[in-house]
């Protein structure tokens, strides 16, 4: 697989034993993870949103009369949500269309909670129900994982020393009022912009004054990300 964004890409043509040439592809999948030659997860989320419904049907299917929001909630939260937030701090997306496909997802399983408490399926208040849930959004979900896979780099709870030389730590000057912890490094490509590392030394500047980056537990920094948010710790 060549990687670009380029349109003309100049594909080189490997063998092996110089008589058994390899196949192009344009995507690879990796650790779960489906990889597109143009750096973008777009097949990715579409081949998650996929599994994600068909999840779903069967969850629907399999408990026609029950009407508990606890265990349908167990049953959503363990079998599809833990499907979509596999491996999120390498593919999250920055684009709105994938984001809001994702959230489709949730929302389809708020509505079929709504249904089953007695409400029309176009009826249901999908926002109030989903607060009523403890549901939040998964976007402020992968949020939260980007900020943890970062405190657990920096704190050395995560081995990764490759990682960790390119996240660089910001030394305040006295006549500044920025409390940023972190650097940012100039990105000449919107990909690097959007990219895992520098979107999660955003979001660490953004939360780093809620929580002690290097002392906190997981489940405190957890919950005051999702604060932020106006969510409530589920």
């Amino acid at each position: 697989m060549t990687f670009g964004r380029s349109h003309n890409l100049h594909h080189f043509q490997y063998s092996i034993e110089r008589d058994q040439p390899l196949g192009g592809v344009s995507s690879i999948k990796d650790l779960g993870v489906t990889f597109s030659s143009d750096f973008s997860f777009n097949e990715h989320v579409d081949d998650l949103c996929r599994r994600a419904y068909r999840m779903l049907g069967f969850i629907t299917g399999s408990t026609r009369g029950m009407t508990s929001p606890l265990v349908l909630k167990t049953l959503y939260s363990s079998f599809v949500r833990q499907l979509m937030e596999y491996a999120s701090p390498v593919w999250s997306p920055y684009q709105l269309g994938l984001i809001e496909k994702l959230e489709a997802v949730q929302r389809k399983f708020v509505r079929m909670v709504g249904v089953r408490q007695g409400l029309l399926y176009r009826e249901v208040p999908v926002a109030g129900l989903q607060a009523d849930l403890l549901l939040p959004d998964l976007q402020a979900r992968r949020c939260v994982a980007d900020v943890l896979f970062l405190t657990g780099l920096v704190s050395g709870q995560l081995d990764c020393p490759m990682l960790l030389s390119q996240v660089d730590f910001r030394i305040p000057l006295a006549r500044t009022r920025s409390r940023d912890l972190f650097s940012r490094r100039h990105c000449q490509r919107s990909y690097v912009f959007h990219g895992p590392l520098a979107r999660m030394v955003r979001l660490g500047n953004g939360f780093c004054d809620r929580f002690d980056v290097f002392n906190d537990r997981a489940a405190i920094i957890r919950g005051r990300v999702l604060a932020a948010f106006q969510y409530t710790v589920e």
